[in-house]
């Protein structure tokens, strides 16, 4: 499955990352018209749906 990011609805949350990290994501999101938000989202999303099962 390839990561396709698009536009969809949230609900606001605060969260702590790396300052590197969210220069990053901001360039990211930007590249694709989408918000920090609702990129982060769906990077989230995308890695529960791609998570390797526990051993």
């Amino acid at each position: 499955m390839n990561f396709d990011p698009k536009d969809r609805q949230t609900i606001n949350k605060t969260i702590r990352l790396d300052e590197e990290l969210v220069k990053k994501v901001y360039e990211e999101a930007g590249k694709r018209h989408l918000s920090f938000n609702k990129f982060v989202a769906q990077c989230i999303e995308y890695a529960l749906i791609n998570l390797k099962p526990e051993k």
